[in-house]
């Protein structure tokens, strides 16, 4: 059986990737390798931390997951719009449903992290953002929602 936190990722994964592809790039679920300039523009998502609260019976979650807009300068675009229009996009779905079909109670936009700006070739950049995904299991199956 997959765990509630699996299956949300996959989730968002899901909702994320047909989006970022409209906004002209790639989505990458948790890659473990620097982004190369033909994988750009890109949105990475990157779990990053999970406290867990129990109650009884059941373990509230909250699932930190950061997510890092990369682009680098083309003929028309600087990098900062190019990674603004993946956030954007990005932002949007993420809050269209917040509840990701009732396996989550709630998301919410913690911060954005810094700019790092490097200069490969051109200027690039990098832009994270986090964000929280409340969900409840059962303290003692994390496959089996609370």
């Amino acid at each position: 059986m997959t765990s509630i936190r699996e299956r949300l990722l996959t989730a968002i994964a899901a909702r994320l990737t047909p989006v970022i592809a409209t906004a002209g790039g790639r989505f990458l679920r948790q890659p473990v390798y620097r982004i190369p300039r033909e994988m750009s523009p890109a949105l990475a998502m990157q779990p990053r931390s999970e406290r867990t609260t129990r109650s009884n019976q059941r373990s509230d979650r909250e699932l930190v997951v950061r997510f890092v807009a990369v682009a680098r300068e083309t003929d028309s675009d600087s990098p900062h719009l190019i990674a603004d229009r993946l956030l954007v996009a990005a932002h949007a779905a993420l809050m269209s449903d917040t509840s990701f079909g009732g396996l989550c109670l709630g998301v919410t936009e913690l911060n954005t992290e810094g700019f790092d700006i490097e200069d490969a070739d051109g200027e690039a950049i990098a832009t994270p953002v986090s964000y929280l995904f409340a969900y409840r299991t059962l303290s003692v199956d994390i496959a089996t929602q609370g």
